[in-house]
């Protein structure tokens, strides 16, 4: 067969590139007051970004090529696209950038000096913390312009004035308006002569050292000012005592401050000025002399006469005589006797006003006679002195002393012995009796001053300053040396007039003792062997009437503490175990241990010295001294 006829097809194939990823524009433009960064990205990786800032439309052939982000500083279009080999270009991306910064403002002109009032013309420097700004000013109170005067050197104020500046830069906005009100005052007045006494007229001069001013004074003391007093123009004649007051004033000045001068003329009869000799006292205010804040031991005297110079005055014992004047000045009494300083005294007076003494050192519940007698600065002393009659006040009596005494022999407590409560003052002696006596003398650790007591054991001395208790029986008693005595409001014990408040919760602890002290009963020598004389283990009992406190006897103080007459020694060998008390400690035994230095005899005088502090068994008696005895027995 034949070959068929030759059949032919063609193909065109177009199959399209991918796009390129459209660039982001961040931020997507928009309205500004700063400058902005700006960044370009695309979604497709290695895509190059083409941009224009000029509103050309960005290509592969046109625009900057993007690499880092675009700083604008001013308002721009940005137009970008992204493209990439093998990639069809990208769309073009668009935002506008509207950027309005605003210029930084100049800083506001400073005053050197603050507003205020002045009394003196005011140099005022101007200055700016904005470097090279211009400062223009006005003095009128308008507001400064570029066309105001421009600052140069120091504004002289010597005139009330409102000083308004501007700071100006090239580039930056004008400061704010700064503001200072400056008020000259004019110049006070200054009199001549100057204020003072005169004992003739006196024409009175007044000027200002501000130049041009009107002067304004006023002589019956209202304040003068622009509308008040007369105009001052020629020097003003006194003739009797006058206050002088003058203003300055100036039309643009603060008027100037009042000044003020008295002029105490006194002219004397005749025209002389010397006054006539001043011969009479002093006078008394009314009411003076007085005393306020009398305490119990202190009070004021308050004085007020009609003269400057001296008050005098003498304290005296209620109803003693009354001295005289020339007395009272010289600080005696009406028998010129002399007195304590806190008894008299002086003070200096100024005419019309008061003066006050503080006086100390006198005795509460007291009355006292104070005499006061003035002397003017002439030395015109008045004829007779005035009285005050004044009582201190009286204070509550307090324990002095709580004593505990001893009547006879006995140990611890015995009839007769007593306890001897004095006061710090004399008191009102009420009566204490033998039921009261453990309610109103509280004593301490629940003891008792006794069941059976009776109401003559409890007795006051005459000046009612001594309570003696004195134990007729002591059944219940259970009183002790040490024992706090606590005195009860209702015992009543008040000052010797009864006007103080009655003690209470006054308290003091007793002393003394009940027991006396200790002394010798006996010194007997005694022989432990078959030797002749004094030997090895013989001793020497000393016995005392009563117990003791048994105080430590060394070898070292024996000497010095039982002295044996003589100059004999009890030897210089013993030691501290050869002197031994008994457990009462009512007897002391010397054994001679050793008889080396000892040259004790039998008849020897032992006394005991009170440095050994041997008292009795509660150590409450006064240590024995001076107490000696004659050994006996025999070696």
């Amino acid at each position: 067969m034949t070959d068929s006829t030759i059949t032919s097809a063609s193909f065109m194939i177009n199959i399209p590139l991918p796009q390129v990823a459209a660039p982001v524009i961040s931020p997507n433009g928009g309205t500004f007051s700063s400058t902005q960064s700006v960044t370009l990205t695309s979604a497709t990786a290695d895509a190059i970004i083409k941009y224009t800032l000029d509103g050309s439309t960005p290509s592969a052939s046109n625009g900057s090529v993007y690499s880092t982000a675009i700083s604008l500083i001013d308002s721009k279009t940005i137009k970008a696209i992204a493209t990439k080999a093998g990639m069809t270009d990208s769309t073009v991306t668009s935002a506008s950038f509207s950027i309005s910064i605003p210029l930084e403002q100049a800083a506001a002109p400073t005053f050197s000096v603050a507003e205020g009032t002045f009394d003196a013309t005011q140099s005022v420097v101007l200055s700016s913390l904005t470097a090279g700004a211009s400062i223009y000013y006005t003095t009128d109170g308008s507001v400064p312009t570029s066309s105001s005067v421009l600052y140069s050197s120091a504004i002289s104020v010597g005139v009330n004035t409102t000083l308004k500046a501007i700071a100006i830069k090239s580039g930056m906005t004008s400061s704010t308006v700064a503001s200072a009100a400056y008020n000259i005052r004019a110049a006070a007045p200054s009199f001549s002569p100057a204020a003072g006494s005169f004992s003739s007229a006196q024409n009175v001069t007044i000027t200002s050292a501000t130049p041009g001013v009107t002067i304004k004074y006023t002589t019956d003391s209202s304040t003068p000012s622009s509308t008040n007093g007369l105009t001052y123009s020629s020097p003003i004649s006194l003739g009797t005592t006058t206050t002088v007051k003058a203003i300055a004033i100036k039309s643009g000045m603060t008027d100037s401050n009042v000044s003020t001068a008295l002029y105490s003329i006194t002219i004397y009869s005749g025209g002389g000025g010397t006054p006539p000799a001043d011969t009479t006292p002093p006078t008394f205010a009314a009411t003076y002399p007085k005393t306020a804040t009398v305490a119990t031991t202190t009070l004021d005297l308050k004085v007020q006469s009609s003269e400057s110079g001296t008050a005098y005055y003498v304290i005296l014992a209620d109803g003693a005589s009354a001295p005289i004047a020339a007395q009272v000045k010289n600080g005696t009494d009406a028998s010129n006797g002399a007195l304590a300083a806190n008894l008299k005294g002086s003070l200096a007076l100024t005419a019309n006003t008061e003066a006050t003494a503080n006086i100390t050192g006198l005795t509460a519940g007291t009355a006292y006679d104070i005499y006061v007698v003035a002397q003017d600065s002439s030395s015109n002393l008045q004829a007779s002195p005035v009285k005050v009659d004044v009582t201190t006040v009286a204070s509550s009596p307090a324990f002095s002393s709580v004593v505990a005494s001893n009547a006879g022999s006995n140990i611890g407590l015995g009839v007769n012995d007593n306890v001897v409560i004095t006061f710090d003052q004399n008191t009102n002696k009420p009566a204490i009796t033998a039921a009261n006596l453990n309610t109103w003398l509280v004593l301490s650790g629940g003891h008792s001053w006794g069941t059976a007591l009776v109401d003559g054991d409890i007795v006051w001395n005459g000046a009612g300053n001594v309570l003696t208790i004195t134990f007729s029986d002591i059944t219940g008693s259970t009183i002790a040396v040490g024992d706090t005595v606590t005195l009860n409001a209702a015992a009543n014990i008040k000052d010797a007039a009864a006007t103080a408040a009655a003690s209470t919760a006054v308290s003091a602890a007793s002393t003394g003792s009940f027991t006396s002290s200790p002394v010798f009963s006996s010194v007997v020598a005694s022989n432990a062997g078959s030797n002749i004389g004094l030997g090895v283990n013989d001793n020497v009992v000393i016995t005392f009437d009563q117990n003791t406190n048994k105080p430590a006897i060394t070898a070292a103080n024996l000497n010095t503490w039982l002295v044996l007459s003589g100059g004999h020694s009890w030897g210089t060998a013993l030691v501290d175990g050869d002197i031994v008390w008994n457990g009462a400690g009512n007897v002391l035994t010397i054994t001679f241990s050793d008889i080396t230095g000892s040259t004790i005899a039998v008849g020897d005088t032992v006394t005991l010295n009170a440095a050994a502090n041997i008292k009795d068994a509660d150590a409450t008696t006064v240590a024995s001294t001076a107490v000696s005895a004659v050994s006996t027995g025999s070696f």
